[in-house]
């Protein structure tokens, strides 16, 4: 068996992954997972209220950057195909820092 050092399994694209239902049961099945194929959502649409902000929760920073540039820098990373971003409360304010703009 080829090892792979420390390198997490969700980074190995195209390898087969080991998977069971996801209430645990049913015997092990072996997918085969293309990282081309990954598809994500990514929920952005809270209110932030017990933040006692008016800003969209998604676009207080953390760590210099607005909360919602790390799921998607990882996703870039990943070169996911596909990236959707559900948007709310604020939702202008959201859709200029997904698309990189303003902010």
């Amino acid at each position: 068996m080829k090892k792979h050092g420390s390198t997490p399994r969700w980074q190995r694209a195209g390898g087969p992954v080991k998977v069971k239902n996801l209430d645990g049961s049913g015997p092990l099945r072996i997918i085969s997972f293309n990282m081309k194929d990954l598809a994500a959502i990514v929920l952005a649409a809270g209110k932030g209220t017990r933040m006692k902000s008016s800003m969209p929760k998604v676009l207080h920073p953390v760590a210099g950057r607005p909360m919602l540039f790390y799921p998607l820098a990882a996703l870039t990373k990943l070169r996911a195909s596909r990236v959707a971003v559900v948007v709310g409360h604020g939702g202008d304010l959201v859709r200029d820092a997904a698309s990189g703009g303003p902010g």
